[in-house]
Protein backbone atom coordinates (compact mmCIF):
# COMPACT_ATOMS: atom_id res chain seq x y z
CA UNK A 1 0.00 0.00 0.00
CA UNK A 2 2.77 2.65 0.80
CA UNK A 3 4.68 1.55 -2.34
CA UNK A 4 0.91 2.30 -4.22
CA UNK A 5 0.87 5.66 -2.42
CA UNK A 6 4.27 6.57 -3.53
CA UNK A 7 3.83 5.99 -7.34
CA UNK A 8 0.36 8.06 -7.01
CA UNK A 9 1.97 10.64 -5.18
CA UNK A 10 4.74 10.81 -7.62
CA UNK A 11 2.48 10.66 -10.90
CA UNK A 12 0.56 14.07 -9.25
CA UNK A 13 3.77 15.87 -8.40
CA UNK A 14 4.75 15.44 -12.06
CA UNK A 15 1.47 16.39 -13.26
CA UNK A 16 1.28 19.44 -11.46
CA UNK A 17 4.96 20.43 -12.03
CA UNK A 18 5.08 19.63 -15.42
CA UNK A 19 3.77 23.38 -17.16
CA UNK A 20 5.85 24.88 -14.66
CA UNK A 21 9.30 22.62 -16.06
CA UNK A 22 7.96 22.86 -19.37
CA UNK A 23 7.70 26.88 -18.94
CA UNK A 24 11.08 27.07 -17.08
CA UNK A 25 12.65 25.29 -19.70
CA UNK A 26 12.14 27.81 -22.73
CA UNK A 27 15.88 29.06 -24.10
CA UNK A 28 16.73 32.90 -25.02
CA UNK A 29 15.13 32.70 -28.63
CA UNK A 30 11.82 31.20 -27.11
CA UNK A 31 11.90 34.25 -24.65
CA UNK A 32 12.21 36.79 -27.34
CA UNK A 33 9.44 35.26 -29.57
CA UNK A 34 7.02 35.66 -26.53
CA UNK A 35 8.34 39.28 -24.84
CA UNK A 36 7.14 40.26 -28.60
CA UNK A 37 3.94 38.77 -28.82
CA UNK A 38 3.14 39.62 -24.98
CA UNK A 39 4.76 43.37 -25.54
CA UNK A 40 3.01 43.66 -29.52
CA UNK A 41 -0.16 42.35 -28.54
CA UNK A 42 -2.70 42.05 -31.31
CA UNK A 43 -0.53 44.63 -33.69
CA UNK A 44 2.34 43.01 -35.98
CA UNK A 45 5.97 43.70 -34.87
CA UNK A 46 5.94 46.47 -37.68
CA UNK A 47 2.67 47.73 -36.49
CA UNK A 48 4.09 47.90 -32.90
CA UNK A 49 7.24 49.71 -34.09
CA UNK A 50 5.20 51.70 -36.16
CA UNK A 51 2.75 52.88 -33.71
CA UNK A 52 3.09 52.39 -29.62
CA UNK A 53 6.93 52.48 -30.28
CA UNK A 54 7.26 56.05 -32.47
CA UNK A 55 4.03 57.11 -29.90
CA UNK A 56 6.65 56.71 -27.17
CA UNK A 57 9.89 57.74 -29.12
CA UNK A 58 12.30 59.48 -26.24
CA UNK A 59 11.07 57.57 -23.10
CA UNK A 60 11.11 54.16 -21.66
CA UNK A 61 10.34 52.41 -25.02
CA UNK A 62 13.52 53.41 -26.92
CA UNK A 63 14.69 50.37 -25.40
CA UNK A 64 12.47 47.83 -27.23
CA UNK A 65 13.49 50.17 -30.09
CA UNK A 66 16.92 49.33 -29.33
CA UNK A 67 16.01 45.25 -28.82
CA UNK A 68 14.70 45.08 -31.84
CA UNK A 69 17.54 47.20 -33.95
CA UNK A 70 20.18 44.40 -32.11
CA UNK A 71 17.55 41.34 -34.26
CA UNK A 72 17.91 40.81 -37.34
CA UNK A 73 14.34 41.35 -37.55
CA UNK A 74 13.68 42.89 -41.28
CA UNK A 75 11.53 45.86 -39.79
CA UNK A 76 11.55 49.11 -41.36
CA UNK A 77 12.47 51.69 -38.69
CA UNK A 78 12.31 54.88 -40.95
CA UNK A 79 8.84 56.31 -39.41
CA UNK A 80 10.99 56.07 -35.66
CA UNK A 81 13.76 57.91 -36.98
CA UNK A 82 11.49 60.12 -38.10
CA UNK A 83 9.54 60.49 -34.90
CA UNK A 84 12.52 60.57 -32.44
CA UNK A 85 14.76 63.06 -34.78
CA UNK A 86 11.82 65.50 -34.53
CA UNK A 87 11.31 65.10 -30.57
CA UNK A 88 15.37 64.81 -30.13
CA UNK A 89 16.00 68.48 -32.17
CA UNK A 90 13.01 70.16 -30.91
CA UNK A 91 14.06 70.16 -26.91
CA UNK A 92 10.88 67.82 -26.61
CA UNK A 93 13.35 65.39 -24.83
CA UNK A 94 14.43 67.14 -21.36
CA UNK A 95 16.53 64.52 -19.17
CA UNK A 96 20.02 64.39 -20.43
CA UNK A 97 20.07 60.44 -19.93
CA UNK A 98 16.69 59.95 -21.96
CA UNK A 99 18.06 62.31 -24.57
CA UNK A 100 21.34 60.28 -24.55
CA UNK A 101 19.48 56.77 -24.91
CA UNK A 102 17.02 58.46 -27.92
CA UNK A 103 20.55 59.41 -30.06
CA UNK A 104 21.79 55.88 -29.17
CA UNK A 105 19.01 53.90 -30.63
CA UNK A 106 19.28 56.73 -33.35
CA UNK A 107 22.77 55.40 -33.82
CA UNK A 108 21.91 51.50 -33.72
CA UNK A 109 19.00 52.15 -36.52
CA UNK A 110 22.20 54.20 -38.67
CA UNK A 111 20.44 57.48 -38.33
CA UNK A 112 23.76 59.64 -36.87
CA UNK A 113 22.74 62.31 -38.77
CA UNK A 114 19.98 63.03 -37.03
CA UNK A 115 21.60 63.27 -33.79
CA UNK A 116 22.96 67.25 -32.64
CA UNK A 117 26.90 67.34 -32.74
CA UNK A 118 26.44 68.69 -29.64
CA UNK A 119 24.75 66.30 -27.83
CA UNK A 120 27.24 64.63 -25.93
CA UNK A 121 28.90 67.81 -24.75
CA UNK A 122 25.70 69.04 -23.56
CA UNK A 123 24.68 65.76 -21.29
CA UNK A 124 27.93 63.41 -20.33
CA UNK A 125 28.23 63.86 -16.59
CA UNK A 126 25.05 66.02 -16.35
CA UNK A 127 23.20 63.56 -14.50
CA UNK A 128 25.40 61.19 -12.70
CA UNK A 129 27.36 58.08 -13.61
CA UNK A 130 24.16 57.16 -15.81
CA UNK A 131 24.69 60.16 -18.51
CA UNK A 132 28.80 59.20 -17.96
CA UNK A 133 27.62 55.75 -19.32
CA UNK A 134 25.51 56.33 -22.02
CA UNK A 135 27.56 59.14 -23.15
CA UNK A 136 30.43 56.70 -23.29
CA UNK A 137 28.01 54.30 -25.14
CA UNK A 138 27.61 57.12 -27.90
CA UNK A 139 30.89 57.79 -28.69
CA UNK A 140 32.24 53.84 -28.98
CA UNK A 141 29.65 54.10 -31.77
CA UNK A 142 31.20 57.78 -33.07
CA UNK A 143 28.94 60.55 -31.74
CA UNK A 144 31.29 63.75 -32.12
CA UNK A 145 32.05 66.11 -29.14
CA UNK A 146 34.26 68.64 -28.76
CA UNK A 147 34.12 68.47 -24.73
CA UNK A 148 34.93 64.34 -24.25
CA UNK A 149 37.36 61.68 -26.05
CA UNK A 150 36.32 58.27 -25.47
CA UNK A 151 39.59 58.06 -23.18
CA UNK A 152 38.64 60.68 -21.09
CA UNK A 153 34.87 59.81 -20.29
CA UNK A 154 36.73 56.29 -19.84
CA UNK A 155 39.03 57.87 -17.42
CA UNK A 156 36.10 59.54 -15.55
CA UNK A 157 34.17 56.22 -15.66
CA UNK A 158 36.93 54.64 -13.40
CA UNK A 159 36.91 57.32 -11.14
CA UNK A 160 33.77 56.39 -10.19
CA UNK A 161 34.77 53.05 -8.75
CA UNK A 162 34.24 52.07 -5.39
CA UNK A 163 36.36 50.29 -2.96
CA UNK A 164 34.38 47.27 -3.05
CA UNK A 165 34.99 46.97 -7.50
CA UNK A 166 31.44 48.26 -7.97
CA UNK A 167 30.06 51.38 -8.98
CA UNK A 168 26.51 52.87 -8.06
CA UNK A 169 24.83 56.26 -8.23
CA UNK A 170 25.36 57.04 -4.51
CA UNK A 171 26.72 56.05 -1.57
CA UNK A 172 30.48 53.86 -0.86
CA UNK A 173 29.08 50.49 -1.88
CA UNK A 174 28.38 49.01 -5.27
CA UNK A 175 25.71 48.33 -7.09
CA UNK A 176 24.97 45.31 -9.24
CA UNK A 177 22.77 47.19 -11.98
CA UNK A 178 24.94 50.41 -11.98
CA UNK A 179 28.18 48.08 -11.90
CA UNK A 180 26.63 45.71 -15.06
CA UNK A 181 25.92 48.64 -17.22
CA UNK A 182 29.42 50.26 -16.22
CA UNK A 183 30.81 46.90 -17.32
CA UNK A 184 28.61 47.32 -20.51
CA UNK A 185 29.96 50.83 -21.15
CA UNK A 186 33.78 49.66 -20.78
CA UNK A 187 33.77 46.49 -23.21
CA UNK A 188 35.41 47.61 -26.11
CA UNK A 189 38.22 45.18 -27.68
CA UNK A 190 40.77 47.93 -27.44
CA UNK A 191 40.57 48.67 -24.20
CA UNK A 192 43.23 50.40 -22.17
CA UNK A 193 45.34 48.39 -19.48
CA UNK A 194 43.49 50.35 -16.90
CA UNK A 195 39.94 49.39 -18.16
CA UNK A 196 41.00 46.40 -17.79
CA UNK A 197 41.57 46.14 -14.45
CA UNK A 198 38.80 48.04 -13.29
CA UNK A 199 36.68 45.48 -15.71
CA UNK A 200 38.03 42.34 -13.62
CA UNK A 201 37.69 44.51 -10.76
CA UNK A 202 33.47 44.59 -11.24
CA UNK A 203 33.43 41.12 -12.81
CA UNK A 204 34.82 40.38 -9.04
CA UNK A 205 32.34 42.44 -7.05
CA UNK A 206 29.71 41.10 -10.00
CA UNK A 207 30.73 37.20 -8.74
CA UNK A 208 30.88 37.81 -5.17
CA UNK A 209 27.01 39.59 -5.15
CA UNK A 210 25.84 36.78 -7.04
CA UNK A 211 22.96 34.60 -4.86
CA UNK A 212 23.07 30.70 -4.16
CA UNK A 213 19.72 30.82 -6.91
CA UNK A 214 22.89 32.18 -9.22
CA UNK A 215 20.35 35.60 -9.65
CA UNK A 216 21.22 38.97 -8.34
CA UNK A 217 19.53 41.54 -6.44
CA UNK A 218 19.85 45.73 -5.79
CA UNK A 219 18.67 47.60 -3.13
CA UNK A 220 18.28 44.23 -1.24
CA UNK A 221 15.69 42.39 -3.39
CA UNK A 222 16.22 39.79 -5.61
CA UNK A 223 15.22 40.93 -9.27
CA UNK A 224 14.54 40.28 -12.96
CA UNK A 225 16.23 43.50 -14.00
CA UNK A 226 19.46 43.07 -11.93
CA UNK A 227 20.51 39.19 -13.25
CA UNK A 228 19.50 40.77 -17.12
CA UNK A 229 21.97 43.76 -16.52
CA UNK A 230 24.60 41.28 -15.41
CA UNK A 231 24.24 38.59 -18.36
CA UNK A 232 24.18 41.58 -20.74
CA UNK A 233 27.49 42.85 -19.34
CA UNK A 234 29.06 39.08 -19.56
CA UNK A 235 27.65 39.02 -23.13
CA UNK A 236 29.55 42.48 -23.65
CA UNK A 237 32.50 41.19 -22.49
CA UNK A 238 33.07 37.70 -24.05
CA UNK A 239 32.18 36.33 -20.29
CA UNK A 240 30.64 32.35 -20.94
CA UNK A 241 28.31 32.42 -17.54
CA UNK A 242 27.44 28.68 -18.77
CA UNK A 243 31.10 27.47 -17.86
CA UNK A 244 32.84 30.04 -15.65
CA UNK A 245 33.03 29.35 -12.53
CA UNK A 246 32.85 32.84 -11.17
CA UNK A 247 28.78 32.84 -12.13
CA UNK A 248 28.07 29.29 -11.36
CA UNK A 249 26.22 28.28 -8.18
CA UNK A 250 25.11 24.87 -7.25
CA UNK A 251 24.93 23.79 -11.25
CA UNK A 252 23.01 26.65 -12.02
CA UNK A 253 23.82 30.08 -14.18
CA UNK A 254 22.50 33.94 -14.68
CA UNK A 255 20.11 32.59 -17.38
CA UNK A 256 18.86 29.82 -15.65
CA UNK A 257 17.79 32.64 -12.72
CA UNK A 258 16.60 34.79 -15.29
CA UNK A 259 14.09 32.61 -17.26
CA UNK A 260 12.01 31.86 -13.78
CA UNK A 261 10.39 35.83 -14.20
CA UNK A 262 8.72 34.36 -16.88
CA UNK A 263 5.48 34.53 -16.92
CA UNK A 264 2.48 32.64 -19.19
CA UNK A 265 1.56 35.53 -21.17
CA UNK A 266 5.43 35.80 -22.27
CA UNK A 267 6.22 39.10 -19.94
CA UNK A 268 8.62 38.90 -17.02
CA UNK A 269 8.27 39.90 -13.59
CA UNK A 270 10.44 41.98 -11.74
CA UNK A 271 10.05 40.22 -8.24
CA UNK A 272 10.26 36.31 -8.19
CA UNK A 273 6.34 34.78 -8.33
CA UNK A 274 5.00 38.16 -9.55
CA UNK A 275 3.06 39.67 -12.21
CA UNK A 276 4.08 41.27 -15.42
CA UNK A 277 6.29 44.07 -15.26
CA UNK A 278 7.29 46.33 -18.36
CA UNK A 279 10.32 47.56 -16.94
CA UNK A 280 11.90 44.11 -16.20
CA UNK A 281 10.19 43.23 -19.45
CA UNK A 282 11.95 45.46 -21.45
CA UNK A 283 15.41 44.67 -20.00
CA UNK A 284 15.06 40.87 -20.18
CA UNK A 285 14.49 41.56 -23.69
CA UNK A 286 18.05 43.23 -24.42
CA UNK A 287 19.85 40.91 -22.57
CA UNK A 288 18.49 37.86 -24.13
CA UNK A 289 18.71 39.68 -27.48
CA UNK A 290 22.27 39.88 -26.63
CA UNK A 291 22.91 36.19 -25.91
CA UNK A 292 21.32 35.44 -28.92
CA UNK A 293 23.71 37.31 -30.36
CA UNK A 294 26.79 36.00 -28.72
CA UNK A 295 29.63 36.67 -31.19
CA UNK A 296 28.62 40.83 -31.48
CA UNK A 297 28.13 43.07 -28.89
CA UNK A 298 25.04 44.72 -27.93
CA UNK A 299 26.26 47.92 -27.84
CA UNK A 300 28.70 47.62 -31.02
CA UNK A 301 26.20 49.07 -33.96
CA UNK A 302 29.29 48.72 -36.42
CA UNK A 303 28.52 44.98 -36.67
CA UNK A 304 25.07 43.92 -37.97
CA UNK A 305 23.21 41.28 -35.95
CA UNK A 306 23.68 37.50 -36.55
CA UNK A 307 20.20 36.22 -34.80
CA UNK A 308 16.37 36.54 -36.18
CA UNK A 309 13.09 35.92 -34.80
CA UNK A 310 12.08 32.85 -34.65
CA UNK A 311 9.03 33.42 -37.07
CA UNK A 312 7.54 30.16 -35.93
CA UNK A 313 7.70 30.89 -32.47
CA UNK A 314 6.02 34.87 -32.75
CA UNK A 315 2.57 33.88 -32.03
CA UNK A 316 1.86 34.47 -28.54
CA UNK A 317 1.49 31.58 -25.65
CA UNK A 318 -1.45 30.47 -24.25
CA UNK A 319 -2.75 32.97 -21.80
CA UNK A 320 -2.44 33.06 -18.11
CA UNK A 321 -5.98 31.57 -16.93
CA UNK A 322 -5.29 28.44 -19.01
CA UNK A 323 -1.92 27.56 -16.73
CA UNK A 324 -3.82 28.42 -13.73
CA UNK A 325 -6.49 25.73 -14.87
CA UNK A 326 -3.81 23.41 -15.65
CA UNK A 327 -2.01 24.16 -12.21
CA UNK A 328 -5.53 24.06 -10.79
CA UNK A 329 -6.75 20.57 -12.11
CA UNK A 330 -3.11 18.95 -11.46
CA UNK A 331 -4.07 20.15 -7.75
CA UNK A 332 -7.13 18.39 -7.80
CA UNK A 333 -6.09 14.84 -9.37
CA UNK A 334 -3.55 15.12 -6.96
CA UNK A 335 -5.91 16.05 -3.70
CA UNK A 336 -8.76 13.13 -5.29
CA UNK A 337 -6.11 10.78 -5.08
CA UNK A 338 -4.88 11.39 -1.59
CA UNK A 339 -7.90 11.16 -0.83
CA UNK A 340 -9.23 7.40 -2.42
CA UNK A 341 -6.28 6.46 -1.47
CA UNK A 342 -7.40 6.94 2.55
CA UNK A 343 -9.55 4.28 4.66
CA UNK A 344 -11.32 6.91 6.13
CA UNK A 345 -13.89 9.54 5.19
CA UNK A 346 -13.26 9.40 1.57
CA UNK A 347 -16.25 10.98 0.37
CA UNK A 348 -15.72 14.07 2.68
CA UNK A 349 -12.01 14.02 1.62
CA UNK A 350 -13.13 14.36 -2.21
CA UNK A 351 -15.86 16.51 -2.02
CA UNK A 352 -13.90 19.17 -0.22
CA UNK A 353 -10.93 19.24 -2.69
CA UNK A 354 -13.37 18.64 -5.61
CA UNK A 355 -15.69 21.95 -4.11
CA UNK A 356 -12.08 23.94 -4.08
CA UNK A 357 -11.22 23.17 -6.85
CA UNK A 358 -14.33 24.55 -8.25
CA UNK A 359 -13.76 27.71 -5.86
CA UNK A 360 -10.50 28.11 -7.23
CA UNK A 361 -11.27 28.13 -11.02
CA UNK A 362 -14.27 30.32 -10.62
CA UNK A 363 -11.94 32.52 -8.94
CA UNK A 364 -9.49 32.69 -12.42
CA UNK A 365 -12.35 33.00 -14.60
CA UNK A 366 -13.63 36.40 -12.21
CA UNK A 367 -9.85 37.72 -12.27
CA UNK A 368 -9.45 39.82 -15.24
CA UNK A 369 -5.20 40.57 -15.92
CA UNK A 370 -4.76 42.58 -18.69
CA UNK A 371 -1.23 42.67 -21.05
CA UNK A 372 -0.01 46.61 -21.64
CA UNK A 373 -1.21 46.10 -25.06
CA UNK A 374 -4.94 45.43 -23.73
CA UNK A 375 -4.19 47.76 -21.03
CA UNK A 376 -3.49 50.93 -23.09
CA UNK A 377 -6.16 49.49 -25.53
CA UNK A 378 -8.84 51.72 -25.83
CA UNK A 379 -12.06 50.54 -23.46
CA UNK A 380 -15.23 49.88 -25.20
CA UNK A 381 -17.84 51.96 -23.17
CA UNK A 382 -21.04 50.31 -24.02
CA UNK A 383 -23.87 52.47 -22.83
CA UNK A 384 -22.44 55.04 -21.28
CA UNK A 385 -22.07 58.56 -22.85
CA UNK A 386 -19.88 61.65 -21.72
CA UNK A 387 -21.69 63.91 -19.63
CA UNK A 388 -19.13 66.30 -19.37
CA UNK A 389 -15.70 67.09 -19.83
CA UNK A 390 -12.68 67.27 -17.13
CA UNK A 391 -9.33 68.61 -16.85
CA UNK A 392 -6.42 66.77 -15.56
CA UNK A 393 -2.81 67.61 -14.90
CA UNK A 394 0.11 65.48 -13.21
CA UNK A 395 3.06 67.27 -11.60
CA UNK A 396 6.11 66.44 -9.68
CA UNK A 397 7.83 69.56 -9.36
CA UNK A 398 8.88 69.02 -5.65
CA UNK A 399 11.35 66.40 -7.39
CA UNK A 400 11.75 67.80 -10.85
CA UNK A 401 14.83 66.61 -12.59
CA UNK A 402 16.25 64.38 -9.94
CA UNK A 403 15.16 61.08 -10.72
CA UNK A 404 18.18 59.31 -13.50
CA UNK A 405 15.73 57.25 -15.01
CA UNK A 406 13.37 59.92 -16.23
CA UNK A 407 10.25 59.12 -13.94
CA UNK A 408 11.13 62.67 -12.50
CA UNK A 409 10.76 65.24 -15.79
CA UNK A 410 12.93 67.93 -15.73
CA UNK A 411 10.36 70.32 -16.13
CA UNK A 412 8.23 68.82 -13.43
CA UNK A 413 5.58 68.21 -16.20
CA UNK A 414 4.18 64.35 -16.25
CA UNK A 415 1.05 65.25 -18.06
CA UNK A 416 0.09 68.79 -19.16
CA UNK A 417 -3.57 70.45 -19.04
CA UNK A 418 -5.44 68.19 -20.57
CA UNK A 419 -8.72 67.53 -21.88
CA UNK A 420 -10.74 63.88 -21.04
CA UNK A 421 -14.36 63.38 -21.56
CA UNK A 422 -16.19 62.13 -18.54
CA UNK A 423 -19.62 60.19 -17.99
CA UNK A 424 -21.88 60.39 -15.18
CA UNK A 425 -20.15 58.51 -11.82
CA UNK A 426 -17.03 58.74 -12.72
CA UNK A 427 -14.01 60.20 -10.18
CA UNK A 428 -10.67 61.33 -9.72
CA UNK A 429 -9.49 57.75 -9.85
CA UNK A 430 -11.42 56.50 -13.16
CA UNK A 431 -9.99 60.26 -14.99
CA UNK A 432 -6.38 59.51 -14.30
CA UNK A 433 -7.07 55.45 -15.01
CA UNK A 434 -8.18 56.85 -18.12
CA UNK A 435 -5.27 59.26 -18.78
CA UNK A 436 -2.62 56.66 -18.11
CA UNK A 437 -3.98 54.08 -20.78
CA UNK A 438 -4.13 57.15 -22.94
CA UNK A 439 -0.88 58.60 -22.88
CA UNK A 440 0.52 55.36 -21.50
CA UNK A 441 1.61 56.65 -18.71
CA UNK A 442 2.37 53.88 -15.93
CA UNK A 443 0.34 53.96 -12.93
CA UNK A 444 0.45 51.81 -9.61
CA UNK A 445 -2.58 51.24 -7.08
CA UNK A 446 -4.32 49.67 -4.72
CA UNK A 447 -7.67 48.53 -2.44
CA UNK A 448 -9.23 47.67 -6.20
CA UNK A 449 -10.95 50.19 -8.56
CA UNK A 450 -13.80 51.43 -6.55
CA UNK A 451 -13.82 53.95 -3.30
CA UNK A 452 -10.73 52.41 -1.52
CA UNK A 453 -8.21 53.40 -4.46
CA UNK A 454 -4.69 53.91 -3.77
CA UNK A 455 -2.68 55.72 -5.86
CA UNK A 456 0.98 54.78 -5.05
CA UNK A 457 3.10 55.11 -8.41
CA UNK A 458 2.54 57.14 -11.50
CA UNK A 459 5.29 57.51 -14.12
CA UNK A 460 7.00 54.69 -11.90
CA UNK A 461 7.67 57.65 -9.16
CA UNK A 462 6.31 56.10 -6.23
CA UNK A 463 5.68 57.19 -2.54
CA UNK A 464 8.70 57.02 0.10
CA UNK A 465 11.14 57.35 -2.49
CA UNK A 466 11.90 60.97 -1.59
CA UNK A 467 11.26 60.07 2.40
CA UNK A 468 8.35 58.90 4.57
CA UNK A 469 6.06 61.69 4.22
CA UNK A 470 6.42 61.39 -0.13
CA UNK A 471 3.56 60.21 -2.21
CA UNK A 472 0.84 61.61 -4.82
CA UNK A 473 -2.17 64.11 -3.50
CA UNK A 474 -4.77 64.84 -5.63
CA UNK A 475 -7.06 68.68 -5.56
CA UNK A 476 -9.70 69.54 -7.34
CA UNK A 477 -10.47 72.79 -8.46
CA UNK A 478 -7.44 74.07 -5.54
CA UNK A 479 -9.08 72.07 -3.03
CA UNK A 480 -7.25 68.88 -1.38
CA UNK A 481 -10.56 66.78 -0.53
CA UNK A 482 -10.34 64.84 2.70
CA UNK A 483 -11.89 61.50 0.80
CA UNK A 484 -10.21 58.75 -1.26
CA UNK A 485 -10.04 59.50 -5.49
CA UNK A 486 -12.21 56.85 -5.62
CA UNK A 487 -14.93 58.71 -3.85
CA UNK A 488 -14.56 61.90 -5.30
CA UNK A 489 -17.36 62.31 -8.42
CA UNK A 490 -16.68 64.90 -10.81
CA UNK A 491 -18.48 67.12 -12.68
CA UNK A 492 -18.66 69.21 -15.50
CA UNK A 493 -15.40 71.58 -15.74
CA UNK A 494 -13.35 69.97 -12.97
CA UNK A 495 -9.88 71.13 -12.90
CA UNK A 496 -7.77 67.96 -11.65
CA UNK A 497 -4.07 67.92 -10.22
CA UNK A 498 -2.29 65.34 -9.25
CA UNK A 499 1.44 66.07 -7.45
CA UNK A 500 4.12 64.40 -5.98
CA UNK A 501 4.95 65.62 -2.30
CA UNK A 502 7.82 64.96 0.01
CA UNK A 503 6.25 66.50 2.84
CA UNK A 504 2.66 65.72 3.04
CA UNK A 505 1.85 67.84 0.91
CA UNK A 506 2.84 70.85 3.25
CA UNK A 507 5.63 71.79 0.31
CA UNK A 508 2.90 72.10 -2.06
CA UNK A 509 1.09 74.75 -0.57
Amino acid sequence: MKRRNFVLWALALILALAPVCAHAAAGPEEAVSGICAYSRGEAGLQEWLDGALCAGAGGPTDNNVLALCRLNSGLDFSNYVRAASERLNAGDITNPVSRQRCALVLLACHAGAQVPDALVDETAGKLGVMSIIYGLHLLNNGASSALWSRDALSEKLLSLQKADGGWSVMGDYGDVDVTAMCLQALACPDASAPVSVAVERGLGFLSECQLESAGFSSMGKENAESCAQVLLALSSLGVDFRVDARFLKRGRNPLDALLEYRCPSGGFSHLPREGENETATVQVFQALVALMNESVRFYDFSTAPTAALPAAQAAEGPGWKLWALCAIGALVLAGAIYALTRKRSRTKRLLFVLVAGALAAAAVFALNVESASEYYSEKDTGDRHPSGSAYLSIRCDTVAGRAEDGSTPEDGVILPRTVFPICEGDSVFDLLTAAARQYHIQMEHEGGEGDMAYVNGINYLYEYAYGELSGWIYSVNAVTPSIGCGSYILEDGDEVLWQYTTDLGEDLK
